[in-house]
C-alpha cells in the first residue's frame, strides 16, 4: 500500500519545497531523504539529507539519518 502513496507523497514534497519557511523546506527535504532511502536511491538521499541540514541546521534528524546511508562514511 506505502508503494501506492509514493508518487502521492513526492507530489506533496515538491509543493512543499517550492513554499514555505526554510524550516517547513528542511522538512520537506529530510522527508524525502527518507523515501529515497525507502527507493534505495541512497546519493539522492544523502543530497536530501544535507539540503535539510542546510537549511536548518538545528534538524537533529537528518545527519543521524544519513548516517544510516551506507554511502556515507563513518
Amino acid at each position: 500500500m506505502l508503494q501506492e502513496d509514493l508518487p502521492r507523497a513526492e507530489s506533496i514534497l515538491a509543493e512543499a519545497l517550492d513554499k514555505g519557511s526554510a524550516s517547513n523546506r528542511a522538512a520537506a527535504h529530510f522527508t524525502l531523504g527518507v523515501l529515497r532511502q525507502m527507493q534505495n536511491r541512497l546519493p539522492e538521499a544523502q543530497k536530501e539529507f544535507e539540503t535539510a541540514v542546510s537549511l536548518d541546521p538545528s534538524n537533529a534528524r537528518a545527519p543521524t539519518a544519513s548516517r544510516r546511508n551506507p554511502l556515507v562514511p563513518g
